[in-house]
């Protein structure tokens, strides 16, 4: 049975990611119709993962202080009010304020969404819990994305982005009425452990791999094979649907084939179908072999997510997860710049080889600080 504080997150959730999935979708065309080159984009996108990287690592732990679920509820307004002021405004200096707004709320509410998740969810089986959420409302993003794909040849991108905006509002409102437990840490600034550390590494790659082509893959899909906005939007929705098969895969596959295994699958696809693309010319061809990659990418983390929970208390998950957003967030905007500058210079090609070296460098890493930490945990048991 489920409780009505779960039923209320998972129901603002499906609003939130809908209303989210048009914005996100309209947002590179709506930029690129206000006479913005990708270089200029790139930097809009690197603002705001930038933003929402420092502010995740400072806030992190002042989220432990004050409760998880009361910050969840504010970074849900923000992160919507930030698209709401990109889709009224004019000027590249109002992008760039509220695209900073809108990475803030993301990080925040990226740092503390599992947190309160998992306050309002009895299991002992994370990696499961997190997988679904995340199946959920990917599954959700998507279907927002062909809205409004369908929609922005008969509104315009602009109406399309506001239009989702104003779905997305609807979450915070209803989020107001959701009581979820905290537990609360003593101190709101705190250094973050060794092991919190070393994973914001690991994020930082898993953040720039996909990074360099993730935020342009709407316009590569147009300007580079030709694409309709209706084709686009079908692949850009397709995108959304692979990383929630591929969270929902997680359980079945840590079943049976355990976390290591699993994950080396995962990464080796990735690199691999990034790396192929590269030889690639047709429409079709190129999306395929990226909704492979999607599919594959979206595996690893729930499963490192867990792994690291089980070796913190309970007042650290929301600075652990506020750090994780940072590295992320710090890797994307780096990806975001160069792959912008890239595209630029027409060196799409370069692009997904770069791509396909962080994939396998972040496989190599997180391996390595995986079997270090286990192998702590069986000499300090022993």
């Amino acid at each position: 049975m489920i409780s009505r504080p779960l039923m209320l997150y998972l129901g603002s959730e499906t609003l939130l990611s809908l209303g989210i999935g048009m914005a996100q979708y309209a947002l590179p065309f709506f930029y690129a119709h206000q006479g913005l080159t990708d270089a200029r984009i790139g930097v809009l996108f690197s603002i705001n993962a930038l933003c929402g990287a420092f502010v995740a690592l400072l806030l992190g732990g002042v989220a432990d202080r004050l409760g998880a679920s009361k910050v969840w509820k504010l970074a849900t307004l923000i992160i919507v009010l930030g698209y709401l002021g990109i889709g009224l405004g004019n000027l590249q200096w109002v992008y760039a304020v509220c695209t900073a707004l809108a990475g803030i709320g993301g990080s925040l509410l990226v740092s503390t969404e599992n947190v309160v998740l998992s306050s309002l969810t009895v299991s002992s089986e994370k990696a499961h819990i997190f997988s679904r959420f995340v199946a959920m409302y990917m599954f959700c993003m998507g279907a927002g994305n062909v809205v409004a794909g369908f929609l922005s040849p008969i509104l315009g991108f602009r109406h399309v982005l506001l239009l989702g905006t104003a779905i997305a509002l609807i979450a915070p409102v209803i989020r107001l009425f959701v009581r979820a437990p905290d537990a609360k840490a003593h101190r709101a600034f705190r250094k973050p452990s060794r092991r919190i550390i070393w994973m914001s590494g690991f994020s930082f790659l898993f953040g720039l791999a996909p990074g360099l082509l993730s935020q342009f893959m709407t316009l590569v899909l147009h300007q580079n094979f030709g694409g309709s906005p209706e084709a686009i939007s079908i692949v850009s929705a397709l995108a959304m649907f692979m990383v929630s098969i591929g969270s929902a895969t997680v359980g079945p596959l840590i079943r049976r084939v355990r976390e290591f295994p699993t994950l080396s699958m995962a990464f080796a696809l990735s690199a691999g179908t990034t790396a192929a693309s590269a030889w690639v010319s047709g429409f079709w061809s190129f999306s395929g072999l990226y909704l492979v990659r999607t599919a594959a990418s979206s595996i690893p983390q729930p499963i490192v997510d867990a792994s690291f929970l089980r070796f913190l208390a309970e007042t650290e998950y929301a600075q652990m997860f506020g750090v994780r957003v940072a590295g992320a967030n710090l890797g994307s905007a780096v990806g975001s710049w160069w792959g912008g500058s890239l595209l630029s210079q027409r060196m799409l090609q370069p692009l997904l080889w770069l791509s396909a070296a962080f994939f396998f460098v972040a496989y190599v890493y997180i391996m390595l600080l995986l079997r270090s930490m286990r192998h702590s945990l069986q000499l300090s048991n022993q």
